[in-house]
């Protein structure tokens, strides 16, 4: 079925936190599925709001019990999936290692709204090589959502490894409305801050300022762009082979690693160190 979108340029803005606003309580490590089980039967739309929740979703995915194909889950709350930041510095002991939602085998294939919630301080450190927030989305939708910090980290020695901020590996899947501050660190090749690898699909109104590295194929958006990449932005610092571009260089600027059918990108200088106010998502979440 063919999909229509609204198109509305993002520009990159910047806007303090605001105070007083309580923060969501870290992931403890535990999963929770009985949003899931305990739901009517035959329910195509689920809601959650706890990182337990979250990572339940992962565990029905990745064990396939439910690829939630023709379903949507909702998010209701911002998460903190339990990363520990230390100085900038993750911290591998304290922190709390994600699984991503989906695999090679068994794909999330629903859609995921994140209702304009924001994720923090997502950490991952594997030899798994599809990492991200979802390591798999087939036939899939992922919209209105900002991770706003983490670290995204390969391990491993495989000669490709799929890397991303919101996702690592998609096919026929478009991810809309997304915004990326997590950091990609990966040796090897395929890595992006919305999308390491995407086949088909789209990417659209999305934005990147997560820092970004790799050996080849390597995005501020995504590292292989799917089908079509429309009005997304990246305001990052790019390394390959160990070396640092500055995004203000339009002809040495990867935004999308490897072109297919690209429109409106913007590529800005990362705001100044000196600047106490991250960058605004293309959706107005403070960060």
């Amino acid at each position: 079925m063919s999909k229509k979108y609204v198109i509305l340029f993002m520009m990159p803005m910047l806007l303090c936190i605001s105070p007083g606003i309580a923060a969501a309580t870290p992931w403890d490590g535990t999963v929770d599925t009985d949003w899931y089980t305990g739901a009517e039967a035959g329910a195509e739309s689920f809601e959650i709001g706890t990182p337990a929740q979250l990572a339940g979703l992962a565990s029905l995915v990745n064990d396939g019990i439910d690829t939630f194909a023709g379903k949507t889950v909702k998010l209701t709350a911002d998460l903190d999936l339990g990363g520990v930041n230390n100085a900038g510095v993750w911290d591998a002991q304290a922190s709390k290692s994600w699984v991503p939602i989906g695999t090679s085998s068994s794909g999330f294939k629903g859609t995921f709204d994140g209702n304009g919630k924001k994720i923090t301080n997502l950490y991952i450190s594997t030899a798994t090589v599809r990492l991200g927030l979802f390591g798999t989305v087939d036939n899939g939708e992922v919209h209105s959502l900002a991770l706003a910090s983490g670290s995204v980290s390969y391990t491993g020695t495989s000669t490709s490894a799929y890397a991303g901020g919101i996702a690592a590996y998609a096919t026929n899947s478009s991810f809309i409305d997304c915004f990326n501050n997590a950091d990609v660190i990966n040796a090897r090749r395929y890595s992006g801050g919305i999308l390491a690898y995407g086949s088909q699909g789209a990417i659209v109104n999305c934005g990147n300022s997560g820092d970004i590295s790799g050996t080849r194929f390597v995005g501020g958006i995504c590292g292989m762009a799917p089908a079509i990449v429309v009005n997304c932005y990246n305001m990052s610092m790019i390394m390959i082979w160990s070396k640092w571009i500055n995004p203000g260089l339009p002809q040495r600027t990867p935004t999308v690693g490897w072109k297919r059918k690209i429109r409106n990108l913007l590529i800005s200088p990362p705001p100044s160190p000196s600047m106490n106010c991250p960058a605004k998502s293309p959706l107005g979440i403070k960060l």
